[in-house]
């Protein structure tokens, strides 16, 4: 497997203010071996993320970038208030199921933390 580096990537990755980048640096065969072996740093990056929003405002997405079948892509993960969703019925069950319930219990406390600044 062949690793990914900056040059690679160089004009895909544009960053701009309150967007934390995410780069992973393996080349995967296919988006199965991808998920299978990137998905609780993802999961738990954007976890981090959320954490990190609720003390500084200017955190708004999460970038991944990756390659997999010889190609960079990137994908986008929205980090708002009003995104509490994507904590509760997407990461907070991945942890579930894995039993990392320390993971969980910051999904909650943030999902109430994140419930009160919108009410």
């Amino acid at each position: 497997m062949s690793r990914i580096n900056a040059r690679d990537i160089k004009m895909e990755i544009k960053t701009s203010y309150g967007t934390i980048p995410m780069l992973i640096e393996n080349d995967y065969p296919n988006f199965i071996d991808f998920l299978k072996n990137e998905k609780y740093g993802i999961y738990h990056k954007i976890l981090e993320a959320f954490e990190l929003m609720m003390t500084n405002n200017n955190i708004k997405k999460l970038l991944v970038v990756a390659k997999v079948e010889g190609t960079v892509f990137h994908t986008g993960f929205n980090i708002n208030k009003n995104n509490i969703e994507l904590l509760s019925k997407t990461v907070m069950p991945y942890f579930e199921k894995i039993e990392d319930y320390e993971s969980c219990v910051r999904i909650q406390k943030l999902c109430t933390g994140l419930k009160k600044v919108n009410h």
